[in-house]
């Protein structure tokens, strides 16, 4: 997020595994739909096709799947407030390339 020209805070996935999937992970003992939503957020931003949302700090691994939101397709390759390796974004970068 901007404030004018200074940069107040901007996320980082935990895993982005083969450009493709976003891994979160987590340790509370629920989870509260702010996570899911960080999740998707990712997705949008980044063009991955799926998240994985792990959480550790149950009695017992729990999991679940996230798919982007078909809606936000317009917010896709906004890296002004979220970290994306380099090499990520220039895949990206070529695969927009490949479609058109």
């Amino acid at each position: 997020m901007h404030d004018g020209d200074r940069l107040l805070g901007f996320y980082i996935p935990d895993f982005i595994v083969e450009g493709k999937v976003i891994v979160e992970i987590k340790a509370f003992a629920t989870l509260h739909e702010k996570y899911l939503g960080q999740v998707i957020t990712y997705l949008n931003h980044t063009g991955c096709a799926v998240g994985l949302l792990v959480n550790f700090g149950g009695r017992s691994l729990r999991w679940r799947r996230v798919f982007p939101s078909p809606q936000a397709t317009e917010f896709r390759h906004n890296y002004q407030w979220m970290f994306v390796p380099d090499w990520l974004k220039a895949q990206n970068q070529r695969d927009v390339g490949d479609d058109g």
